[in-house]
């Protein structure tokens, strides 16, 4: 079976650093671990603007990590993890779409702005695609509701 090639942007708490000192534990207290461990995903690659966050990520995982979202245009990715702060998520979501993912998972709350939420959505209409707010870690090996939707296109 095809691994589902996914890119997480943001390397914030969520995104990474509640792991980041537990990497070789079982406890899955991130998006990236979570990505890391599924024997059904590959991660291949991260988004953060801060470079000591790209560069702590990419000593421990080996996958590259880019400073914009528009340095990942060339790669295959079947699914975006978006773990940054609401009020950043509708413009990485656009960028996102605009590349043609067609599976985008957006941390909570999805927006601060009811605009901007209206237009994730709208977007998401327009280009097809599978987006998906989360309340709690995406991804983990009990989440297969959203596995299966996106093994589904």
């Amino acid at each position: 079976m095809k691994k589902i090639n996914t890119l997480v942007v943001g390397l914030g708490k969520i995104g990474f650093e509640y792991d980041k000192n537990l990497i070789l534990g079982s406890k899955i207290l991130s998006h990236t671990k979570a990505i890391k461990k599924n024997i059904n995903f590959k991660l291949v690659g991260a988004v953060d603007i801060n470079k000591k966050k790209r560069n702590i990520f990419q000593s421990i995982y080996k996958v590259k990590a880019f400073k914009s979202v528009k340095d990942c245009n060339d790669m295959k990715i079947d699914l975006a993890v978006i773990s940054t702060p609401p009020k950043f998520q509708y413009k990485i979501f656009k960028s996102l779409a605009n590349m043609n993912i067609k599976n985008i998972i957006c941390e909570k709350p999805i927006s601060v702005e009811n605009s901007d939420a209206k237009k994730i959505f709208e977007l998401s209409k327009k280009k097809k695609n599978k987006s998906n707010r989360k309340f709690f870690k995406a991804l983990q090996s009990s989440d297969y509701k959203i596995e299966k939707k996106i093994r589904q296109i």
